[in-house]
């Protein structure tokens, strides 16, 4: 079975978590992207930076479908409602939105799960 991890990127300036993110493959892998400004999500704000973000790993688990969805996607995945949980905790400081704009009906299964069978 795959394993998932949610990582987030801590300013170095200001310690408020700035991104949450997940992979299935190597966190190590995902923050070099971050790093190297190339990101599309990340790369404008870690160009900004004067030292490369932190990376903390926020939670690990396995991979699984938890529901069908019918929103770009046919299942709603472990890892998603992951992340979407911590991009939920600090709603106030990452610059996440591009899961919530992009489908907001599974957003809201996300976030909202009473009756949703997650």
């Amino acid at each position: 079975m795959r394993m998932y991890f949610v990582y987030g990127l801590v300013d170095p300036v200001s310690h408020l978590v700035r991104y949450v993110g997940k992979t299935t493959n190597r966190v190590e892998l995902r923050y070099k992207r971050h790093c190297s400004g190339a990101d599309g999500s990340t790369g404008e704000w870690v160009r900004s930076l004067p030292q490369p973000p932190i990376l903390v790993t926020l939670e690990t688990g396995e991979e699984r479908a938890l529901v069908m969805a019918t929103c770009r996607a046919a299942a709603v995945w472990a890892s998603a409602a992951a992340e979407t949980k911590w991009i939920k905790r600090f709603r106030r400081t990452v610059l996440n939105t591009r899961f919530r704009d992009n489908c907001p009906r599974a957003w809201d299964r996300l976030t909202n799960p009473e009756g949703c069978g997650l």
